[in-house]
């Protein structure tokens, strides 16, 4: 069975168990951070971590997809997804700003954030934007949502800033693309975990090709029974510390992170929906990963 939602829907009466399990996850995760705060004075694990070589490097994973509603005299649009940047005392600066400038490489025509902007405080969000605005043009087109630490600590300071910013937020909300791709439309979903996802507000407008963004896998059990091509989210950071084999030694939070833990998934009774799950760029409580690399995900969509 899925685990309990990290907050109950509005309307939806909480029973006093999933009240307690609620409580004691928050009393755990506030203790924790707490001391990740103290600990991580100084931001030493960022330093440790790009000095020993496990930062500083990120892969490109690259995609092609024919669709049957992309008109044939069209050239084909780029995507690129970045997620998990976590800005803080874990990430250092310089591995996000290399991860930035390889974005900036791939030129692509729509740039997509699946959250977690931040590790610890919202107002790193601002250093990020910093690093953001001095690698990427202006006019590209930036779309996001946020992710679960975004979502514990001040998501109303992270989405002013980053709307402010010329990133367009998606949270339960869609978006046509603008001309000649305007067929497209894309869908933001809240997190999973520790938001209040809303499918049909996030899908009140449609579009020929229907495009997802969210922050967990696991924000797939809203979508089961939904009409999309293509989704894209991150969050599990392929497990960080991984097996040769990539299997995760510890999954993500959320009931499907091990089983969607990185990489591409065909979903639906006719494996019509795709789920690309990316590894992330970013570091959570431990600054370095094992057979679990940091991850850009670029797309190219084309005709049929």
């Amino acid at each position: 069975m899925p685990e309990q939602r990290y907050k109950p829907k509005p309307g939806v009466p909480e029973s006093e168990h999933s009240r307690l399990q609620r409580m004691k996850k928050m009393f755990i995760r506030f203790v924790r951070e707490k001391l990740e705060k103290v600990l991580f004075i100084g931001a030493w694990p960022a330093r440790l971590g790009m000095k020993t070589g496990y930062q500083g490097q990120v892969d490109v994973t690259r995609y092609r997809f024919r669709l049957p509603g992309f008109p044939k005299d069209l050239a084909p649009l780029h995507i690129v997804f970045a997620s998990d940047f976590h800005m803080g005392p874990t990430t250092h600066s310089q591995h996000i700003q290399k991860s930035i400038e390889e974005i900036a490489r791939l030129e692509p025509d729509i740039l997509l954030f699946g959250g977690d902007f931040v590790y610890l405080k919202a107002k790193f969000v601002d250093d990020w934007l910093k690093l953001i605005e001095k690698s990427l043009h202006p006019s590209l087109l930036k779309y996001a949502v946020l992710g679960n630490h975004d979502n514990h600590l001040d998501p109303g300071y992270i989405a002013n800033a980053l709307e402010k910013a010329g990133v367009k937020m998606l949270t339960n909300r869609c978006a046509l693309l603008p001309e000649p791709y305007d067929f497209v439309s894309l869908h933001g979903l809240d997190d999973w975990q520790s938001g209040m996802p809303d499918v049909s507000a996030a899908f009140s407008q449609t579009a020929a090709v229907k495009i997802v963004l969210m922050h967990s896998p696991s924000n797939y059990l809203d979508l089961q029974d939904i009409d999309f091509d293509l989704a894209f989210c991150g969050h599990t950071h392929g497990g960080q510390i991984a097996r040769k084999d990539g299997s995760p030694l510890r999954a993500g939070s959320g009931p499907l992170s091990r089983q969607y833990n990185f990489g591409i998934f065909r979903l639906g009774e006719e494996m019509e929906k795709t789920l690309i799950v990316s590894r992330g760029v970013g570091f959570g409580s431990v600054p370095f990963r094992i057979n679990s690399a940091p991850e850009i995900v670029s797309v190219r969509l084309m005709p049929e």
